[in-house]
């Protein structure tokens, strides 16, 4: 008490300051305690959205990924042809075929365009608001060049050698050649050479290669950008060790 009173001064002096210092107190704590309330509640909100972001979108998209690349790793695919920048998602199906019927028949396997579809439609669209923004642009920007690549591919039954002649094709190209017009002239050219015999005439060998093409860049970054929303979600709800970067799947940047 005799330290107070000697820092104040007098008595006259403390006793007009002690309605003063009672009003300043009676709004600084009121503040810092709501101020500390605020932190708390935009926090809590914040987890909230993380949990839901983690548990309706990305948990389920990133454990497809996980499964896709174990069965890249286990059948080679990663050393041959079927790399992950060339063909970030892959469609493996099982075929039936029935001899006396002369009928084939095709299942979806574990690893499938249709199981990223389903996530889409059932899970990433119905809860979008949890979705980061990039996310969705690249989910529309997807279900787009799908749509108009399943409409040219029909064109061409032998998609095994389709696809060998757009990966040629793509190596070729300037990255730097957009326009589709100057992409026929490349195509054309090559066809001209010999070194494609697929008919180049044809403007839907255009339109389905650029949709091609497309899907490959959207895949590779689709893929970025779920591992990154799911390290992004586990690392602010603090389930993982940030420093841990093994935990993750890890992807080339293209």
């Amino acid at each position: 008490m005799e330290i107070i009173i000697e820092f104040l001064g007098e008595p006259q002096k403390q006793s007009s300051l002690l309605p003063i210092l009672t009003f300043l107190a009676s709004i600084v704590v009121p503040v810092s305690v709501g101020l500390m309330g605020f932190g708390q509640i935009n926090k809590q909100f914040k987890n909230n959205v993380y949990e839901k972001r983690l548990g309706t979108i990305y948990a389920k998209a990133y454990s497809l990924i996980v499964k896709q690349e174990k069965l890249r790793e286990l059948l080679g695919f990663d050393k041959k042809m079927w790399n992950v920048t060339d063909f970030p998602i892959l469609s493996i199906s099982s075929v039936k075929k029935d001899l006396t019927k002369n009928v084939s028949t095709s299942t979806p396997g574990t690893v499938h365009t249709d199981h990223i579809l389903v996530l889409i439609e059932q899970d990433i669209l119905p809860n979008s608001e949890f979705a980061r923004p990039k996310l969705l642009n690249l989910v529309n920007e997807y279900l787009i060049v799908l749509e108009y690549e399943k409409k040219m591919e029909h064109k061409y039954p032998n998609k095994q050698k389709l696809l060998e002649t757009i990966k040629l094709i793509h190596s070729s190209i300037d990255p730097s050649i957009t326009r589709a017009i100057d992409i026929q002239n490349v195509i054309n050219k090559m066809y001209e050479a010999g070194e494609i015999d697929l008919p180049y005439t044809d403007p839907a060998f255009t339109i389905l290669y650029n949709a091609t093409t497309q899907k490959v860049r959207i895949e590779n970054e689709l893929i970025l950008e779920i591992i990154d929303g799911y390290k992004e979600c586990i690392n602010n709800l603090n389930l993982e060790k940030q420093s841990d970067k093994n935990t993750f799947l890890q992807w080339p940047k293209k």
